[in-house]
């Protein structure tokens, strides 16, 4: 029971996230979400980058 109620609460979380950031990007001026594309690009770009030098370490 303890875990139901946790995974309801933790979908309940990540909705409310994905809602609140959906808002906030589509109620933003143009140049600011351009602006927060590219930061999320770079974003993923570094964490892409990370997970390949940790993947290269791994083998050796």
């Amino acid at each position: 029971m303890n875990r139901m109620i946790s995974s309801a609460v933790s979908g309940i979380m990540v909705t409310a996230a994905v809602g609140t950031a959906a808002y906030l990007f589509s109620h933003s001026p143009a140049a600011k979400r351009r602006k927060m594309k590219r930061a999320a690009n770079h974003a993923l770009h570094t964490v892409g980058d990370m997970m390949e030098t940790v993947a290269c370490m791994m083998k050796g």
